[in-house]
């Protein structure tokens, strides 16, 4: 079993420093993960108020993560912990993309 903990304290360790190096990335790549699963979710639910709810907060997501993609207020460091790489301008313009998207779908 010690050798266990080892492992898993190391790999803790390496994951801490990922996210220190590279924390407003990994935390966006979960969000918009998470919005993804929940669209596929979306598809397989029938109709009704949780329906209505799932895509509401899809929508919210979607229009959050435009938002913490085009941060200027740091806000999102200040979730991440960290300040990290900036995002590219395409990666600005295809989370516009994907709000829209979003807002656009009808059930």
């Amino acid at each position: 079993m010690p050798e266990q903990n080892v492992t898993l304290q190391a790999a803790k360790a390496d994951n801490d420093s990922l996210i220190a190096e590279h924390g407003k990335a990994f935390y966006m790549w979960g969000f918009v993960k998470n919005t993804r699963r929940m669209m596929e979710d979306l598809s397989d639910m029938r109709p009704g108020t949780e329906r209505d709810e799932m895509l509401g907060d899809i929508k919210g997501r979607s229009c959050f993560a435009a938002i913490l993609f085009d941060d200027q207020t740091g806000k999102l460091e200040m979730m991440t912990g960290n300040g990290g790489e900036e995002f590219s301008q395409a990666v600005k313009e295809k989370s516009k993309k994907a709000q829209g998207s979003a807002f656009a779908i009808r059930l």
